[in-house]
């Protein structure tokens, strides 16, 4: 019976610790994660992009946050995003930019 009672303990301890992908995604630890959640942000909002590489000559680490720059394309066109990523826990992507890129009738440039 004792051991029932911990496994249900344990059970429950552990359900308590498992987080979501975008609770996890907003722990920003480094440069790879700030690039991750950039890349997390613009796959959400940009559908139709087939292919994201980092730009790592353009990426960069500031005092408050990671300037982070992807170049998208859709196999037709291409374009880049510039996302900056707070280092501040649980603020994620504070601000997005999608450049040269035609979307649904609108046209994104910088």
């Amino acid at each position: 019976m004792k051991s029932a009672g911990l496994l249900l303990l344990t059970s429950i301890g552990l359900v308590g610790c498992v987080h979501t992908a975008s609770e996890q995604a907003l722990v920003i630890r480094d440069m790879g994660d700030a690039m991750n959640e950039c890349r997390r942000y613009t796959e959400e909002r940009l559908t139709e992009v087939t292919g994201i590489s980092i730009d790592r000559l353009s990426t960069r680490e500031n005092n408050n946050e990671y300037d982070v720059y992807l170049n998208i394309t859709d196999g037709h066109q291409r374009g880049y995003v510039q996302c900056q990523v707070s280092k501040k826990e649980g603020l994620g992507v504070t601000y997005h930019a999608v450049r040269d890129f035609e979307r649904e009738q609108r046209y994104f440039a910088g």
